[in-house]
């Protein structure tokens, strides 16, 4: 576990410096890859932090050394952290092994009565190790179950587009854009326009009661995303470009985008 913590440390180490590079280097990668392609190394990124594998070099100018053991000593008086080379040295010293070899024998030695109180010796290192197993555990559960309850909802309230001129919009505008059109949904649950999905993206639509000119800007702020999935100076200088009145159609969905007239009815 000692490391597997200090492979932690070290990637964490090195993601951090990645991380920086990245966004100093930012206009410049921005420009030659792509929305999807810069989404994939964020992804690859993140594997990198959350699977700590060792790729330090043997002679690295910077070297990362473990750190002092630290023993939870849990008495049947008293609880307290030790160093394990103060609770373990006098025995280590006679048996000529480690004060961590020490402590891990006594801990791994037959309890003859189960009935006795025994002392426990915890290393730190084992509380940091499923610390980190357990913060994982969680942000994955979160992640998963967000994502899970979200298609639930699109599954259960989407319908397709009726009105044949959203189509043939939507089908000009991402030839307009150089993109691929993505499948266009009504999803009276969500609150605004949106598009959705990296591998399969969806255009997801409240409702369709938009006139010409909004669903013009909606389509072409929402393909944009396909491009930019931020609201960066450089995704509304593609919408500018496309659109140069947008300024006051950005305002537009500001305030009527979470808008509905009427209740959805769920679709089974």
């Amino acid at each position: 576990m000692e490391t597997f913590l200090l492979n932690l440390l070290k990637t964490s180490l090195l993601g951090s410096l990645a991380i920086l590079a990245m966004l100093v280097l930012k206009p410049l990668w921005r420009e030659r890859y792509r929305a999807k392609t810069r989404c994939w190394l964020w992804l690859a990124l993140a594997a990198f932090l959350l699977l700590p594998v060792d790729f330090s070099v043997k002679n690295a100018p910077v070297q990362a050394e473990p750190p002092k053991d630290y023993t939870l000593f849990v008495g049947t008086d008293k609880t307290t952290i030790q160093s394990t080379d103060n609770l373990f040295g006098d025995m280590a010293e006679k048996s000529g092994q480690s004060p961590a070899q020490v402590r891990d024998t006594i801990i791994q030695r037959p309890v003859t009565n189960p009935e006795q109180k025994t002392t426990r010796y915890i290393p730190v290192t084992t509380i940091l190790f499923y610390g980190y197993l357990a913060g994982t555990a969680a942000f994955l559960l979160y992640q998963g179950v967000s994502y899970a309850l979200f298609r639930r909802t699109v599954r259960r309230w989407k319908r397709d587009v009726s009105r044949a001129d959203y189509a043939a919009m939507l089908s000009d505008t991402a030839r307009d854009l150089g993109v691929s059109a993505p499948e266009m949904i009504v999803c009276e649950a969500i609150s605004t326009p949106a598009v959705t999905g990296l591998l399969r993206p969806r255009l997801l639509l409240p409702h369709e009661r938009y006139d010409v000119q909004e669903l013009r800007y909606i389509l072409r702020h929402e393909l944009c995303h396909l491009k930019d999935f931020n609201h960066s100076p450089r995704f509304w200088a593609e919408v500018r470009a496309r659109m140069p009145e947008y300024e006051a159609w950005k305002k537009w969905l500001h305030t009527h985008g979470k808008e509905l007239t009427f209740p959805p009815a769920p679709v089974e």
